[in-house]
Formats: C-alpha cells, sequence, structure tokens
C-alpha cells in the first residue's frame, strides 16, 4: 500500500478497510495489503478488502472522487493493474475466489464493474469501461457512446487469455470465453462457451473444470470404479434383504408403509381410519417401513392395531439407505424412496397395498385391494395435481414428461400415494433394482414417483380417482389449480362426489391449517387417536412460532414507521429531481419499498 501521508486526512476523507473474519476495520497508515500498491489521490473513496488476500506485484490506482471498491478474498491476484480515473462515483466489485494474473481493468466517467465469484481470468485479459472518451456525430453534435449501465461478469466464469471486454458485456454464470475475443454486448444464456471478433456464442450446454483433461480422465475412472462397486453393493443388499413373513393364511390385506418417526402421529391417524373402516371377516396385515421410528411410538402404534384381524410390523431399512446421496427437495424426506424396495421384502405375497401416511381411509381397503392387477405392475390413479401444474409452468414441464420420463400422455401419469403393486410382476423384471439405479442416477422433479412413471407408466391399472382425491388447498385454490388442469384431468377430478380415499397432498396438511378443505374429517378420525393432544398441541407451538415471528417484524415496522416516513418522502424528492435513469429507477425502488412498510403499519391499525 502507498504510504503517502495524505492518504488518510480528513481532507481526502479515504478509507481503506479489511475485512477478516466477518469483521471490518480501517487499515492503519503503517500497514499494507503486501502485493497490492493502492494509490489514492481522488476524495471520500472507499475500498473493502476480505482477507486472505494474496497479491503479487498488483496496482490499484484511484484518481476520481466518491470511488467505492470491494475486493474479494482470493488466493490469485498477480500483476493486476486496476485504473480507476476521469470520472466520479466508480463502482467495483470483485468477488470472492475469483483469480487474475496480469489483467488490467480500466474504469472511467460513472462506470461500474460487477465480477462474481469463483472466476478464472488468463493472462492479458482488458477490461475497459466505459470508453472513456467521446465519440460525436458530426452533423447533429450528438453524443454517440454514453452509456452508464454496469458492466457485468458473473460467477464461475472462464475468461480465456487476450480477451477485450468492452462496455454494453453482461456475462452470464458458467460461461467461457475464448482467448482473444472482443465482447461489447450482453449475453444472457448460462452454460455457453463465447468467442470472435465480435464475440457471439458457438456452444452451449457446456461446463468448464479448472483440472486438466487427464486429470478429469482418471477421475473419472476412478469414479467409475466406485460406481461399479457401490451398484453392486446396493444389489447386493436389495437382493439379500430378509423377507417378510406372512401373519394371517387368508383374506389378508397387506398393507404397507413407508415413515419417519418424526411422522408417526400422522400415520397413526391413516391407521386409524383404516380400522374404523375394516370389515372383521378380513385379516390386515400392515408393515411399516422407517429408518428411525422409536420404541415408544412403535408400542403406541401396536396397542392401536390391538385387534384379532389386525397386526402391524416395522422393517427397519438403514442399512439400505445411509450411504445414498439420494435428492428430497421442499417438503420431501428420505422416506418416499423406501417404497421402491419394499417389494423386495414382500415377495411372500402375489400383490400389496402401499399407503401415503396423509391420508383418510373413507372406505374398507378390501374393495380396493380385489382389483385384478395380474397383467400389470400396479393399479394408481392420475395425478390431478399435476395436470395443474403443466398448465401452469407449461412447455418446459410438459416437455420434461415427454423426453424424459417418455410419457405416451402426459394426462396418463400416475400418483404414488396409493397403489396396488403386483409383486410377482415387480420381482420377476427386479423393478426395484432398476428404480434405486434411476433415482441413484438422476435427480427426478417428483423423486421416485417420476422414476416409476418412466418405468412402469404402460404397465398401471388406472384406478377410479375416488381412491386417491387430493382436497385443494388454499394456496391450489389462489393459483387457479382446477382451470390449469387438461378437461381430461377436470372432468375427472370434478366427478368424484365421495372420496374413497382422501389423500392430504402437498405442504398444506390438516394439522398445519385445520381450515383447508376436508379437514375437519381429517380431525374427527385424529381426536379419536393417541396421539391427538400432541398434535394439537405441535400445531399450536407452530402457529404461536409464526405469531411470533411476524409481531417481531410488526413492532419493529412501528418503531421505525416515523423513520420510513422520512425516506419514503427523501426517495420520492431525488425520483423527481433525478435525471440519470438508473438513479431514478433506485430512487423509485427505494421509494416503493418504504411505502410498502408505511401501508402495513397503517393496515394493521385500522384492522385493531
Amino acid at each position: 500500500m502507498n504510504s503517502d501521508k495524505n492518504l488518510f486526512t480528513d481532507k481526502n476523507n479515504n478509507q481503506i478497510i479489511v475485512i477478516e473474519n466477518n469483521k471490518e476495520r480501517l487499515l492503519s497508515s503503517n500497514e499494507d495489503i503486501p502485493g497490492l500498491k493502492i494509490e489514492l489521490t481522488g476524495k471520500n473513496n472507499i475500498i473493502k478488502i476480505e482477507l486472505p488476500f494474496n497479491a503479487n506485484g498488483s496496482f490499484l490506482k484511484i484518481r476520481s472522487d466518491n470511488v467505492s471498491v470491494h475486493l474479494g478474498s482470493t488466493r490469485m491476484f498477480n500483476k493486476v493493474v486496476v485504473l480507476i480515473h476521469h470520472g466520479e462515483n466508480q463502482y467495483l466489485k470483485i468477488g470472492k475466489g475469483t483469480t487474475m494474473h496480469d489483467d488490467f481493468i480500466s474504469l472511467t466517467e460513472d462506470g461500474k464493474l460487477i465480477i462474481g465469484e469463483n472466476n478464472m481470468f488468463a493472462g492479458k485479459v482488458n477490461i475497459i469501461h466505459p470508453d472513456g472518451h467521446s465519440i460525436i456525430d458530426k452533423n447533429t453534435n450528438q453524443l454517440l457512446n454514453r452509456y452508464n449501465l454496469p458492466l457485468i461478469i458473473g460467477s464461475n466464469c472462464w475468461i480465456g487469455e487476450g480477451a477485450l471486454i468492452l462496455k454494453k458485456t453482461n456475462i452470464p454464470d458458467y460461461t467461457i470465453v475464448a482467448a482473444q475475443s472482443v465482447l461489447c454486448k450482453r449475453f444472457h444464456e448460462k452454460y455457453t462457451t463465447i468467442a470472435g471478433n465480435p464475440a457471439k456464442v458457438v456452444k452451449k450446454d457446456v461446463v468448464w473444470d479448472i483440472r486438466s483433461p487427464l486429470d478429469i480422465e482418471e477421475t473419472e475412472k476412478r469414479n467409475k470404479i466406485m460406481d461399479i462397486k457401490m451398484t453392486l453393493e446396493q444389489n447386493t443388499k436389495i437382493n439379500s434383504i430378509e423377507k417378510v413373513e406372512k401373519i394371517f393364511e387368508e383374506n389378508v390385506i397387506p398393507i404397507t408403509f413407508s415413515s419417519s418417526n418424526s411422522f408417526a402421529p400422522y400415520l397413526a391417524v391413516t391407521i386409524k381410519s383404516i380400522i374404523d373402516k375394516s370389515d372383521d371377516a378380513y385379516n390386515y396385515d400392515l408393515v411399516v417401513f422407517t429408518r428411525d421410528m422409536s420404541d415408544y411410538n412403535k408400542k403406541i402404534l401396536t396397542q392401536m392395531c390391538n385387534k384379532d384381524n389386525f397386526s402391524i410390523r416395522f422393517v427397519n431399512v438403514k442399512e439400505s439407505f445411509d450411504k445414498l446421496n439420494l435428492y428430497t427437495p421442499a417438503h420431501i424426506t428420505i422416506e418416499t424412496y423406501f417404497r421402491l424396495i419394499i417389494p423386495k421384502y414382500m415377495s411372500n405375497y402375489k400383490k400389496i397395498l402401499f399407503l401415503d401416511s396423509d391420508l383418510i381411509i373413507c372406505e374398507d381397503v378390501k374393495n380396493l385391494y380385489k382389483y385384478d392387477i395380474s397383467d400389470y405392475a400396479l393399479a394408481a390413479t392420475e395425478e390431478c395435481l399435476m395436470s395443474a401444474l403443466l398448465g401452469i409452468y407449461g412447455k418446459k414441464v410438459v416437455d420434461y414428461m415427454y423426453e424424459r420420463l417418455k410419457l405416451k400422455d402426459v394426462d396418463r401419469y400416475f400418483q404414488a400415494g396409493v397403489m396396488l403393486i403386483n409383486i410377482d410382476y415387480f420381482n420377476l423384471h427386479d423393478c426395484s433394482s432398476k428404480l434405486m439405479d434411476m433415482v441413484c442416477n438422476f435427480n427426478y422433479n417428483i423423486v421416485d414417483q417420476d422414476a416409476m412413471n418412466e418405468l412402469l407408466n404402460d404397465k398401471c391399472y388406472w384406478l377410479p380417482n375416488e381412491w386417491n382425491y387430493p382436497p385443494l388447498q388454499k394456496h391450489m385454490k389462489d393459483r387457479n389449480y382446477l382451470e390449469n388442469m387438461s378437461e381430461f384431468i377436470r372432468n375427472k377430478y370434478l366427478s368424484v362426489k365421495n372420496p374413497k380415499i382422501l389423500h392430504f397432498a402437498d405442504r398444506s396438511k390438516p394439522w398445519i391449517d385445520a381450515s383447508e378443505d376436508y379437514a375437519t374429517v381429517w380431525w374427527k378420525v385424529a381426536k379419536t387417536t393417541p396421539y391427538y393432544e400432541y398434535i394439537l398441541s405441535n400445531m399450536m407451538d407452530k402457529k404461536l412460532e409464526k405469531y411470533n415471528n411476524s409481531n417481531i417484524y410488526f413492532i419493529k415496522n412501528v418503531k421505525n414507521y416515523k423513520l420510513y416516513c422520512l425516506k419514503y418522502w427523501k426517495f420520492k424528492f431525488l425520483e423527481l429531481i433525478t435525471i440519470n435513469k438508473q438513479k431514478k429507477e433506485h430512487y423509485i425502488y427505494k421509494k416503493n419499498l418504504y411505502k410498502g412498510r408505511i401501508l402495513q403499519v397503517k393496515q394493521a391499525f385500522k384492522s385493531v
């Protein structure tokens, strides 16, 4: 750092701040940043540098006023020259992890340059923004090259040697810029290679890796060997599992579930609804597949099934899933994958029922079990909610259904929460191993359900939709799920007048929001389970937590009400007097932000 005695005078009001362990402190006049020489001749400039910052032979020179510079932590900032001059209010940010070597950056006028994280710049890259000199139409005297939008380089980019990056450039994340390319326009698509003068996209769907091709080949060989070992190990586990023995010999309805310990209270409600609708002439053999069910919950669930024609057992599948890194988005948990290997355990039966744990059974499941599926892999209903999502999200999701899942008809996509499974078919065609291999090698949108549709959709017997009826939740109504369903699915959905199984799919369960459709039916059964008080208490705790969080936010808004009013008028005034388009947009955004907070407080007091 330049130790010029004027560097920290009050007159110039320049500051150099280092950030270490997320704490900021001013750099004192007897400190420096090793390998980075800093020269400040302007006023009111702020430089922030995140440590560690490994520089060598680099130079930062600021001749402008009111400049803001933020340099992220890096392992390489070698022989880099940054010149900020002939202007004011310039802004430079280089994200952490970005490496540069023998490169040049020039910012003039009110130029702003934002470089993301984890980029790799080869040598002799020049970034010049804006032009620094004027180009004028000699006939009209019009200024032709004024440009004040930021130049943006995203994250995880590889900038090739000798590239020239000029104003108007926007480089998205995960871009490769070829050597000697000249960039002077905005690019929008990620995972591309850009090359040429002027530069254009020459290749799509590519990524780069800092490792050499030889290193990649060697790594791929090692990974392939490991994949083969893991697949063999997994298949060995699946094929060597211990079969579940039969408890009853006649009139047996085998019913399987997958559940975590935390979901036991809600599983109990589903089981109680089965018991309530059961027939004493039939035997109900319940098997719960779990990895963490406590002895306490096993005991309670077993006591609930204390009838001569009911049995409940628990199978621990923890070992089969412990080492697998399976995709679990949003509210989905690892337990959803258990149903893929259940047929292996249940091979002493010809067919079984699989039921999710967020159901209410409104009719004896013996009537569901009676369907003849000897020529099919499974029986299920169409997923009505999926049809709505196809209508909402359109082509991208539809293409996924056709191209990835290979569906012949997107309306014929089955819902896997209620299934009658042909065990003989599953085991004859080794479906469990195939499905596990599929989900281990691809992150499906709707996880195992998508995989099952890809493999078995054309082997599905279509059940009447009353056997798996999902009530529309509030957020679904808000997004017009019914209107977005295809005509075929909408008619099937509306034709269900008396559901035989209610399926509270998606995130807003009755135990989360008791005002959802059919929630009263669920709570009527829940009241008769040993978990009723726990479920009620847990729901109230979550509501109280949500209420407290919203109260804290409300109190903060009330406390700052006067400040928000002042800021609103400040930014409204600045909006009116500002000519600069970019600044005006910023002031409008700020004005509306504080306006929204003011309105929230006013509306809250009106409702009191």
